[in-house]
This record gives structure tokens, C-alpha cells and sequence, in this order.
């Protein structure tokens, strides 16, 4: 991995990143956040049990409003993330704020050490470092313990990897992809950022 820098997570950064992170430039946030329409209907929120009601989604919704500031922000925050994904809210989830890259790595290696059957990890950049090889040797212990462990990696954030770094993880059973293998030959537009994997994603057990 690449050495500890500030990280500033912003669910709506990280949600339209994700969603525009192929070949397609990403949408203009700000015009988006401008357009959204604030609360001339309620959300469409799901839960593990199924679609709630719409005086179900204003009900969780005004619950959320009474816990912060008077303010549209989240209205308007909610609407951009339905339209943008065309998919329902999803009610019951946690978030916790990672402030640097130190606390991030710390909640990873505690979440990858906690692992009981699955670990899938995407990034962008997989250095040969020390952060690196301390990836490396806990995400190939987990495999020797049982737990399946699939890593995808970018060709060009992880150039400066060497063959043998992934060669190690793939002969330790963990299942390893090189997302869009980078090409002398090619045309120089598919070494471009819009070609390339800026995911940085660790699910465990999901």
C-alpha cells in the first residue's frame, strides 16, 4: 500500500467516484447538489426486510434531521445519491470517520484479522513497502487460515510493484487480478486515469 497520507472521506465523493470511475467522465457535482430537489417527496429507503413505506421513509428521515442542525443539507445530499445510483437509500448503516491514513490502516488490519470466510481488497496503488508487505503477510496468513482472500490491483498505481510481490500472493492461494494490464503497444489513451481502478475498497465477510 501506499505510505499513510491524510484522508478525507466524503460518502458522496466516494459513492459518484465509484460510479464514474470507467471510461465515463465523472458528473459535475455542484450542478447535481444545485438541481436536487429538497423534500417534495420522501426517499425511497430499503431495509433487510424490504421497501418501507413512504410515511416509513419520512418518519426515518425526520428522525435523522431532529439529530443534526437545522439544515436542507441532507435532503438535498440524499436526493443526489438516488438519482445518481437510481437506487434506494438503505437504512441501518454505520459510518466511521477515518481521519489519516494511520487510523484507516489500523481499522483495515483489524477488520482483515477478524475475517471468518472472506476478504476482498481493491486499490488503486499496492506498493512492495512496508505497509505493503504487512498487507501482504496478513492477508496471506488469513488465507492459510481458511479465509478466501481476493485482491484486484491497478497496472499503473502499482507499477512500481514487482511481478514477484503478486506471484507470492497467488502462490499462497489468494486470488489475484491486474485490473486493465498496462500495454506498451496500445494506445496511449489506455494508460489514461479514466482507464484506469481509483477504488480504494476493503469488504470483509460481506
Amino acid at each position: 500500500m501506499a505510505n499513510a497520507k491524510p484522508l478525507i472521506l466524503s460518502f458522496l465523493f466516494i459513492t459518484l467516484l465509484n460510479i464514474g470511475s470507467g471510461c465515463a467522465a465523472l458528473p459535475n457535482v455542484t450542478e447535481m447538489i444545485d438541481e436536487a430537489p429538497s423534500a417534495q417527496k420522501p426517499r425511497q429507503i430499503v431495509t433487510s426486510q424490504g421497501v418501507l413505506s413512504p410515511q416509513q421513509s419520512k418518519a426515518v428521515m425526520d428522525r435523522l434531521k431532529r439529530s443534526v442542525n437545522p439544515t436542507d443539507v441532507l435532503e438535498r445530499h440524499t436526493a443526489v445519491v438516488e438519482s445518481v445510483t437510481e437506487s434506494p437509500l438503505t437504512k441501518g448503516n454505520k459510518v466511521t470517520l477515518l481521519a489519516d491514513g494511520q487510523a484507516a490502516y489500523a481499522a483495515m488490519f483489524k477488520a482483515i484479522r477478524r475475517a471468518k470466510s472472506q476478504i476482498n481488497l481493491e486499490s488503486y496503488i499496492i506498493e512492495d513497502d512496508e505497509t505493503g508487505r504487512k498487507f501482504a503477510e496478513l492477508l496471506l496468513q488469513k488465507q492459510g487460515e481458511g479465509v478466501q482472500v481476493n485482491v484486484i490491483y491497478d497496472s499503473m498505481g502499482s507499477i512500481n510493484s514487482p511481478a514477484s510481490f503478486f506471484q507470492r500472493l497467488r502462490a499462497g492461494g489468494i486470488q489475484v487480478v491486474e485490473f486493465n494490464p498496462l500495454n506498451p503497444l496500445a494506445d496511449r489513451d489506455e494508460w489514461g486515469l479514466t482507464h484506469r481502478d481509483h477504488r480504494k475498497i476493503l469488504i470483509v465477510d460481506g
